[in-house]
């Protein structure tokens, strides 16, 4: 399970990179605005899914959540 919650862990970094950069390039940072990027979007919903899926099997291991920026 260790394993795994690194695994996610890794992806949810690589996600949040993805994010900031699609955003920076944009120049677009509010989620509600129009002209957010279309890519950001669904990044966004894969990240805060993730999250929670850290947060279930950490709780499952009897681990502390992680600490994520959402």
């Amino acid at each position: 399970v260790a394993s795994l919650i690194g695994d996610l862990d890794r992806t949810l970094r690589q996600l949040d990179f993805e994010i900031g950069a699609e955003e920076e390039r944009t120049k677009s940072f509010d989620p509600d605005s129009i002209a957010y990027p279309p890519l950001a979007r669904p990044l966004r919903i894969r990240r805060d899914n993730l999250t929670a899926t850290i947060v279930t099997l950490e709780l499952k291991a009897g681990s502390p959540a992680i600490q994520t920026a959402a």
